[in-house]
This record gives C-alpha cells, structure tokens and sequence, in this order.
C-alpha cells in the first residue's frame, strides 16, 4: 500500500494529507479484508474481469521476433494490466502494470489510475526504466486497453519482442 500511494504522490495522480498517509500506510490486511467483506459477495463468483478482446489488432500487427524467446533467461516479462475495481467497473479507478521477469520471479508493478493510453503508456515506460535488466521480450495476454499501436511502436524501438497470448 506504501508503495502505491507514494507513487500516486510522486506522478501528481492523488493527494492526502501527510495524516490520511499514515493512516493508510498503518493498515492491516486484516483490517482491509474486514472493511471489504460487505462488497466481496459471493466466492462462488465468476473472476471479474475488465479485458476486452482486441482481434482486429491480433490480424492488423506483425509482431516482428528480435529475439528468441527464453523463458529461463532474465530479459523475457509477463505484464498485464490488472484492474483494482472491485465488483464493478464503473467509474475510474486504479489499475496495476504488474511486470513479472519470468526466470528470475523480479516483480515490478506501476499504478495507473484508469486505463486511457497515454496512462498506461507512461506506467511501461517507468516499467522499461526501474527494471535492473535489459528488456528482450513481452508476454501479455490483455486486451486493446493495452496492447495498442503506442506500445507495439515502443517495442519496435526498442527492439523489444511482443508475444500475444490468449486474451487477445
């Protein structure tokens, strides 16, 4: 929670006071899952999910290979965008870049409040500058909300391999 909250501070995307901060970053989980369980609901739910199939995209892009892919050697991430919105995707709401470097387990994640493109195209580009490696190759399985023109241009200039998966 610390982690997301500063950098929400940082990029100018929220403010409280140094006194709500405190209050947030001393929380527990348990007191968090309390608060939360009226709006959990059911667990026998479906998963929810905010992911729209991008098809024309998939069939519009040639994802050109700069490299081959190795799941065992640390340059190769599996990134999704995951929305923290509850059980209910109106109105805004934050958003996780979670970046994971599939050999190694690195975990990096970037806030982003809501899904517009120049949003999370700034959070890959943070994500591309604090990872301690060279970015080789992408994994994702989002849909349109992020894989989109402006990151398969970045990885083209980066010679970064984009990899689809299912979602899209």
């Amino acid at each position: 929670m610390a982690e997301f909250i500063y950098r929400l501070v940082e990029h100018g995307e929220l403010t409280v006071s140094a006194e709500m901060r405190d209050q947030l970053n001393s929380v527990s989980a348990s007191t968090i899952d309390r608060l939360l369980r009226p709006y959990k609901g059911s667990s026998l739910r479906r998963p929810f999910s905010t992911t729209k199939p991008g098809s024309l995209l998939k069939t519009a892009i040639l994802i050109p290979t700069f490299a081959e892919w190795e799941e065992d050697c640390s340059v190769f991430v599996e990134i999704d965008l995951v929305a923290r919105c509850g059980n209910t995707a109106e109105g805004f709401y934050l958003n996780t870049l979670s970046t994971v470097d599939i050999a190694t387990g690195w975990v990096e994640c970037q806030p982003v409040w809501g899904k517009g493109l120049h949003r999370v195209g700034s959070a890959v580009h943070r994500m591309f500058r604090t990872l301690p490696f060279p970015l080789l190759g992408i994994d994702s399985d989002n849909g349109s909300e992020f894989i989109n023109q402006r990151l398969y241009s970045c990885c083209q200039r980066n010679r970064i391999t984009l990899y689809l998966g299912f979602g899209v």
